[in-house]
Order: C-alpha cells, then sequence, then structure tokens
C-alpha cells in the first residue's frame, strides 16, 4: 500500500440547463485520489444508480492506495432519476480530460445497476470510450433490464426515466445480455468486460449469463465469483469479500499486461 492524496474536481460538460446549479453550468463533479508513487494505472469508479459517488469512496480511495490514479464520479444528478443519457454525456467528459491529460489507458469500474450503462457504453456507446477505455469491470451488476430486478420497477415510468423512452420506444429496454446475444455489436475495438460478482449476490446470476454470452459472441471477458461475499461487500475494502474484490480489480486494470481473457475462476458459477 502507498500514501494518498485527495482532493474535489469538476469538469465541463454539456448536459442541458436542468438539475442542480452546478449541473445547470455544465458540471460533472468527482473526487480525486492520486497515489503519492507513480501511477500504475488509471481507473474510473461509477457509482449505482440510485447513489452517489460517496457510495465508492472507500474503494476509490483504496484503489489510490494499490497504487491506481482513481477519479471516483457523480454522474446521478442529485435529487433526480438516473438517466441512461446522463451516464454516457458524464462518463464521455471524463474520458475525454483524461484522453487530454495524456494519462495512458483508462479503465472504467461500475457498481451495481451502474454496471448496465457502463456494458451499453462499452457495446454500444460514446465511441471515446471504446477508442479510450483499457477494460470495463463490472462488480456485483446486472444485464438485462427486465429479467434482474423486481417487477415493480420494470413499468413505463421507470423506464423512461432511466432510458429516455418508454418500452416501445427503447425496445426491450435495452438489454447488454440480448444485444451481445443478438449478434448485431459493430464497433471497431472490443474493449474487455470483466465481470465480478459476490457469491452470495442477487445479481449474480445474470452476470454469469452475460460473461457466457460474451463468450460465445467471442467478446474478451473474464468472470470471477468472490467468495462469502454479498452484493455491498464487494466494494467494502474492510471486509474480506470487498478486500479479494479490490486485489483482482487492481490486478486486472494495473498490471503491466492484460489478463488472460475466458478464465472463469470457480467451475460451479453456473
Amino acid at each position: 500500500m502507498t500514501g494518498t492524496s485527495r482532493w474535489d474536481a469538476r469538469i465541463g460538460v454539456c448536459i442541458g440547463a436542468h438539475g442542480t446549479d452546478d449541473e445547470a453550468m455544465g458540471v460533472t463533479l468527482l473526487d480525486v485520489f492520486e497515489p503519492l508513487t507513480e501511477p500504475i494505472g488509471t481507473v474510473v469508479t461509477l457509482h449505482g444508480a440510485g447513489g452517489r459517488r460517496e457510495d465508492l469512496t472507500q474503494f476509490a480511495a483504496a484503489l489510490a492506495a494499490s497504487g491506481l490514479r482513481a477519479w471516483n464520479v457523480q454522474w446521478r444528478r442529485p435529487g433526480a432519476p438516473a438517466r441512461l443519457a446522463d451516464f454516457d454525456r458524464h462518463l464521455a467528459a471524463v474520458m475525454a480530460h483524461l484522453e487530454q491529460a495524456d494519462v495512458g489507458p483508462c479503465s472504467i469500474v461500475a457498481w451495481s445497476d451502474a454496471v448496465l450503462p457502463l456494458a451499453l457504453a462499452v457495446l454500444d456507446g460514446p465511441e471515446i470510450v471504446q477508442r479510450s477505455a483499457r477494460a470495463a469491470v463490472g462488480l456485483g451488476g446486472y444485464y438485462g433490464w427486465r429479467g434482474a430486478v423486481s417487477a415493480d420497477l420494470v413499468h413505463d415510468e421507470a423506464t423512461a426515466a432511466f432510458f429516455g423512452g418508454g418500452p416501445d420506444a427503447v425496445g426491450r429496454w435495452r438489454s447488454p445480455l440480448e444485444i451481445v446475444g443478438s449478434g448485431m455489436v459493430e464497433v471497431d475495438h472490443r474493449v474487455p468486460l470483466h465481470v465480478v460478482a459476490g457469491d452470495r449476490d442477487f445479481m449474480r446470476p445474470r452476470g454469469v449469463d452475460f460473461h457466457g454470452a460474451l463468450r460465445t459472441a467471442g467478446w474478451p471477458t473474464t468472470i470471477r465469483i468472490v467468495e462469502e461475499c454479498d452484493h455491498y461487500g464487494l466494494v467494502i475494502p474492510r471486509l474480506t469479500g470487498g478486500a479479494a474484490t479490490l486485489d483482482h480489480v487492481v490486478g486486472l486494470v494495473g498490471s503491466p499486461k492484460p489478463p488472460a481473457m475466458d478464465a472463469a475462476h470457480r467451475g460451479d458459477d453456473r
């Protein structure tokens, strides 16, 4: 572990005149965690759709203590519903800033239901994500809007809030699992998608399904099932499961060479 420094930052982004004053002016809010030694890589962390960047503060700080430069981003407007368009705009703005700063390849780590828009960004999102991202890591996420959340959350209002339209307007809720399965993904560069889930995580089955679909499609991917860990423990470094997740993520995004793809870490994860 190494010492770290932390400060708040703001990056300009065009998202329209709505939300809080900062958001209306087009600002992405984030915490920057910088190791006191030469960084072994750069990673952007993204909180869940119902949360705030504080949800990942401990995890981002631990990434920095492990030698990674970590940018912990607030992408959901406070007091407003999570929207896919906001996720894309904030992520694209941060990636563009990092690209201009010439910090080298940058990886993206998302937790919980932010993994769905991250997967969409990699499969069919902002071009800068596909161009600049070294890897994308989903921690405890779901990859299919209808099949992995409670039925009371899947209705026209929720769908419109997140995707910007009702079911008729956005097809089958733009499920990453269905996009990969359709074989219709057309991108110049396939960013590796790494799936991580706790063995006690209620979202684990859909992550396993998504990893299987990626392998079938020939997409670079790995999966790790963290033992004795639930959905929330994945991002709490002081817990055994969170510490194991941290070490795994550092190995994925901070190693000099990319990890071997298609590596299933447990044979009984299906």
